[in-house]
């Protein structure tokens, strides 16, 4: 059998309000309060994830959320840190909203939530005096290469093309409607790697899907891992006049990357 581990979720009134039971917890409550904590376990990981169960017991309101004991585990490591801290820099972003978004129906039902362990020691209180410091959304120009099949392109209005990916799901990306119009053969429904510009974010290394702008489209004809490995090595032999007063090239793209080993 599976090993399993839980953190409890404890809600309850602040002075001067109702004592909080199950009978009174309102549905859209909890189901707030369990669409909060899942970005808790995991992490920007909703497909596939372990599954975690609940159960409701009396005590205020009290909320067991079972799982594996590597999601626990990192639940607890997120909620110590936003402990000692008072801080949510440097979180994945769905799991500093979470937290938000719980401090800010604490905040309107004045309610108070704490985070506990198995062993019943506190990980996180959150009342509504509680203030947290909040990382400021720092954004970059970045290029990309995607890979995926295209499975719509133009537009009436603007000029889109849209691309099925492993990586990021179905994306949009804005082409200039001429490149389009040049393209002499046929896309939809093709295996391509896109060059792409967009914006990332500097403190969670993640990707404004919105921002996304087609530099070059080429066509994989028979795609398979040599063939790509092929194409890749293709683009670095363009590259590498760029590079050529580079000394350390290693530590240059380190440096790109913010010290990020992406």
């Amino acid at each position: 059998m599976t090993r399993k581990d839980h953190i409890d979720v404890v809600v309850r009134k602040t002075a001067g309000g109702e004592p909080l039971t199950l009978a009174n917890f309102d549905i859209a409550d909890l189901a707030m309060l369990l669409t909060r904590v899942e970005p808790l376990f995991y992490p920007g990981k909703k497909k596939d994830r372990p599954i975690i169960s609940l159960k409701l017991d009396e005590g205020s309101v009290v909320a067991r959320l079972t799982t594996l004991p590597q999601g626990v585990k990192t639940a607890e490591g997120v909620l110590a840190l936003v402990s000692e801290h008072r801080s949510l820099q440097g979180l994945e972003r769905d799991t500093a909203q979470a937290i938000l978004g719980l401090l800010d129906w604490v905040r309107k039902s004045t309610c108070e939530i704490r985070f506990r362990k198995r062993s019943g020691e506190s990980l996180l209180v959150l009342d509504p005096a509680t203030r947290l410091e909040v990382a400021e959304d720092k954004w970059y120009d970045v290029e990309l290469y995607l890979r995926g099949t295209v499975v719509d392109a133009g537009g009436k209005h603007v000029s889109n093309l849209h691309l099925q990916t492993e990586d990021y799901g179905l994306v949009r990306i804005e082409v200039d409607p001429e490149y389009l119009a040049g393209l002499e053969e046929n896309i939809l429904y093709k295996q391509v790697v896109a060059r792409v510009t967009g914006r990332k974010n500097l403190a969670e290394h993640k990707l404004d899907l919105q921002s996304l702008k087609l530099l070059e489209l080429s066509i994989l004809k028979h795609y398979d891992a040599d063939s790509f490995k092929s194409y890749l090595n293709e683009l670095r032999e363009k590259a590498a006049s760029h590079w050529e007063d580079v000394i350390d090239v290693d530590k240059w793209l380190q440096e790109i990357r913010y010290g990020d080993d992406c």
